[in-house]
């Protein structure tokens, strides 16, 4: 008997995890660009680096309590996933070479989008996101490349998107 229930074994933890995402599923492509990226002009890997943005963080769960989770390069511009039906809700947050947010604190909309869509099986929800630059004088970027950052670049002293760093 205990032979029998031995291969049963993984047969059964195979079902269970196959219940929680063997079922129709469904896609959403989520694509991204700057706020500062004209209307009508594509968007590019390049401008991932011209805001300082390594990598797109993406967490989300569905009205059934699915969820997702997944870090992409900023550069790929999208983000096909596979995901359970439902009406879905992302935080989108861009992250710097080292993980970091690209924002200077957690209240911050900048460089965080919060889509909500619907998902349905078999079929792809394009999703469009605008991401906000932060600021010159606290983007972290030598933006006029005189060799000074942000609150250290003279040009930056008395801004007041500088001070609330």
């Amino acid at each position: 008997m205990t032979r029998l229930i031995r291969p049963l074994a993984p047969l059964a933890a195979a079902a269970l995890l196959c219940a929680s995402g063997c079922g129709p599923q469904g896609r959403y492509d989520l694509r991204w660009r700057f706020a500062a990226v004209p209307t009508g002009v594509p968007a590019t890997a390049r401008d991932c680096g011209l805001h300082g943005v390594d990598s797109i963080a993406i967490s989300g769960s569905n009205d059934s309590g699915d969820g997702d989770r997944g870090v992409v390069a900023c550069g790929a511009l999208h983000a096909d996933r596979s995901v359970a039906p439902g009406v879905w809700t992302l935080l989108v947050v861009a992250l710097d070479r080292d993980g970091h947010p690209r924002e200077p604190d957690a209240a911050s909309t900048l460089m965080r989008a919060r889509p909500s869509f619907g998902v349905s099986a078999g079929e792809t929800t394009p999703v469009d996101i605008y991401l906000e630059p932060l600021p010159a004088c606290r983007d972290g970027i030598d933006n006029d490349a005189d060799g000074a950052v942000d609150l250290d670049d003279p040009d930056c002293a008395g801004m007041p998107e500088a001070a609330s760093e």
